[in-house]
């Protein structure tokens, strides 16, 4: 690939006139014609690349958007919940209450003959 050092190096012979050698110039420019349109082709090439590359970041980064937004919801408890308090059910029927087991041993009752 030519570089833009060798154009500016790039010297032609003079020709029996007082001009260039046309073949040289020739040759030159189409050797330069040449790799301007491998460059030109590449660059193309390149950009479709990093606009697919792009629109595929901004995908991600509204995905990550979601993610955050549900994350940070999950963690919240809902509003209804901090600011009416839910009442008390009623007890129609209350539970009988349990004795609690003596820990020593119930005397058993005689039996009298």
């Amino acid at each position: 690939m030519i570089t833009a050092q060798d154009i500016r190096e790039k010297t032609f012979e003079k020709s029996t006139f007082g001009g260039y050698a046309m073949n040289e110039v020739d040759d030159f420019l189409d050797e330069l014609a040449n790799d301007l349109s491998v460059s030109q082709k590449e660059l193309a090439t390149m950009r479709a690349k990093m606009k697919v590359l792009v629109d595929k970041i901004e995908e991600y980064r509204g995905s990550e958007e979601d993610m955050h937004k549900a994350l940070v919801s999950a963690r919240r408890p809902p509003v209804s919940s901090l600011r009416t308090p839910r009442p008390r059910p009623t007890i129609l029927f209350p539970r009988p209450r349990r004795r609690p087991m003596p820990s020593w041993p119930r005397p058993r009752s005689r039996r009298m003959p």
